[in-house]
């Protein structure tokens, strides 16, 4: 971290003297100043991660060695977390389930599947919906025969009333139901007897034999499109049971202090989703081991001895229920992954790895966006001195430096790229700054972890292979970057100002008409009280599957998408007259704004 700070306070200083010598005014000097500071420090992170890379050997996590499978003592539930919502995507949930039982036969690795219904504003269970359950309950008793009767299960929980999103959702979403189900395995539950099911309790249905379920010391949290390849259920397992990884708690702050309460594997794109379009395969380029995101998270668990949990993992059912039942306010945390990682003390697997499915287009990617910054927004709490406990009371923040830095890291990834972008902007109309420039410095802030990264000493033809990649790769995400930058601010806004629903309206009007017998000021305050409460509400803690968002604007055509891009394209052809009228370098300026405004076709030609 002194490394990072260091690199950034020094480029940052070199950037703002190089400006004082071209005489641009104060101001501007600390306004592209600023503006530079989030892509700098990105680069001075990847420069200190290839430095360490060079200098350290990987650290690997101990592991068991179980010769005879895996013991008693260690039993682990497979669990894929899921929203019931239609038949197709059940049926792909199942397969999943098959396949991680398959590919890590174990007597004591069960798989099962937690489900709730989607959000609804009715608490009734629709036909459709009693049809769905009863395919998968079907579907659960149907692979038991095949493939024994303690294999497969099915947990199903009801919906109950939400006063923030004003609708019958199952409680805390994907959270709410990992926590329940601890409990449940454990006998935990309030009110209920151990293990008790069935109309009215927590888990109102379950498929499977309950009673052969026997003790279950971990689960493996997966989500619905996630594939266990051969071999690695079995590995988390024996990383888990190994001494030096037992968790160890300390009682005051309920935190994990030594070991790892949950260990996570490295996520990796599936062929069959990255075969799909040149974007997915490009995703899959980028996301395989040894790739840029598996260097980054293998750095960070060379240094601090942690990584970073995002919900596909393995942890301890007794150390999770220990650290994190009671621990957060009912509706106030939808991305719980990171914050959860930190009380947990979360370990980078770097040498096992899960699939899951590949974005295969730009814009279904770039669907997701306002899901993650809504969820890390909230996150930001928990990076205070102050954090909030169940009951709402201000107590202190046991995270260590590096899991808040964890939380606000993403925020802050994002806004690099805003940042980046405004600074190119204001470079351009800056008439003592040569627009050459401004134009080199955004390519260059792109181009720098793509042609960093893939260097390798010790082979020259990765190296080559890498660069090449890395160079496509700069074009595309260049092209891109004007709309991603866009779709930042967009998703800010949302977030913060949320348009109101049907019957919070309806609810506000009749608030109103009751305050009609106040003075002319008093109602007028009233009113504008009202209308600032139905758009500054605090935002729905919504969750949907990973499957749900990509595929929740399918657009492939080129007419849908240059209808979705039609706001960047409208201010790149604005930025082209401007630059054409008041930018002497024109031709500087010229080959970003091609790019930009070709890229609804790039889209289209990456994903096919």
């Amino acid at each position: 971290m002194i490394g990072v700070l260091f690199i950034t306070a020094a480029v940052s200083i070199v950037f703002a003297v190089w400006l004082v010598r071209l005489n641009i005014s104060p101001f501007l000097v600390i306004i592209l100043t600023i503006l530079a500071l989030l892509p700098i420090q990105d680069a001075a992170e990847i420069i200190i991660c290839k430095g360490i890379s060079i200098f350290f050997k990987p650290h690997h996590l101990s592991k068991m060695e179980f010769t005879e499978g895996i013991p008693d003592e260690f039993r682990t539930l497979i669990v894929y977390a899921t929203l019931l919502s239609n038949k197709a995507a059940a049926a792909r949930t199942l397969k999943h389930m098959v396949n991680a039982h398959l590919n890590n036969k174990d007597k004591n690795l069960p798989v099962a599947i937690l489900t709730h219904f989607k959000d609804s504003s009715q608490e009734e269970v629709t036909e459709e919906e009693s049809e769905l359950l009863n395919f998968v309950s079907l579907a659960i008793k149907s692979l038991n025969k095949k493939h024994g009767q303690d294999t497969f299960y099915l947990f199903h929980r009801d919906r109950k009333w939400n006063i923030v999103s004003r609708k019958w959702v199952g409680w805390e979403r994907k959270r709410g139901g990992v926590e329940e189900l601890n409990k449940w395995l454990l006998g935990k539950l309030e009110g209920e007897e151990y293990r008790e099911y069935g109309p009215g309790k927590t888990f109102s249905h379950i498929a499977g034999k309950v009673e052969a379920l026997g003790k279950i010391s971990k689960i493996i949290l997966l989500d619905s499109d996630n594939e266990l390849p051969a071999g690695s259920a079995f590995r988390l397992v024996a990383m888990a049971a190994h001494p030096l990884n037992q968790p160890v708690v300390n009682e005051t702050d309920k935190i994990v202090v030594q070991g790892y309460g949950v260990l996570q594997p490295f996520p990796v794109p599936s062929r069959e989703s990255c075969a799909r379009s040149l974007y997915a395969r490009m995703e899959g380029w980028h996301r395989r081991p040894n790739g840029p995101h598996h260097y980054i998270l293998q750095i960070l668990q060379n240094i601090f001895r942690e990584g970073i949990f995002i919900g596909k993992g393995i942890y301890d059912v007794q150390t999770h229920v220990k650290v994190l039942a009671g621990r957060f306010p009912d509706n106030q945390l939808l991305s719980h992954d990171k914050v959860e990682s930190g009380f947990l003390r979360a370990a980078f697997v770097a040498d096992v790895i899960i699939m899951e499915e590949a974005s295969d287009n730009f814009l279904a990617g770039m669907n997701q966006i306002e899901r993650w910054l809504k969820g890390d927004k909230q996150a930001l709490h928990w990076a205070l001195s102050k954090i909030p406990n169940k009951k709402w009371e201000r107590v202190r923040n046991p995270l260590s430096p590096f899991n808040r830095w964890n939380l606000i890291w993403p925020i802050k990834k994002q806004l690099s790229v805003l940042s980046l972008i405004l600074l190119c902007l204001v470079g351009w109309f800056v008439p003592e700054l040569p627009s050459k420039w401004s134009s080199l410095i955004l390519a260059s802030m792109i181009a720098f972890p793509y042609l960093l990264v893939p260097i390798s000493f010790r082979s020259p033809v990765v190296s080559l292979v890498g660069i090449v990649h890395g160079l496509f790769s700069i074009i595309v995400y260049l092209a891109f970057s004007l709309h991603r930058a866009l779709s930042i601010v967009a998703a800010m806004v949302r977030i913060t100002f949320q348009f109101p629903e049907r019957s919070y309206v309806h609810e506000s009007l009749r608030r109103m008409k009751k305050a009609l017998n106040l003075g002319i000021i008093r109602k007028l305050l009233r009113t504008l009280q009202i209308l600032a409460g139905s758009v500054l509400r605090r935002p729905r803690i919504d969750w949907v599957t990973a499957s749900e968002v990509k595929r929740k604007r399918k657009i492939y055509s080129i007419s849908g998408i240059y209808a979705v891009m039609f706001p960047s394209l409208v201010i790149c052809l604005c930025l082209g007259v401007g630059c054409f009228m008041f930018v002497e370098e024109f031709i500087f300026v010229l080959p970003v704004l091609v790019l930009w405004f070709i890229a609804p076709w790039i889209v289209y030609v990456t994903s096919r």
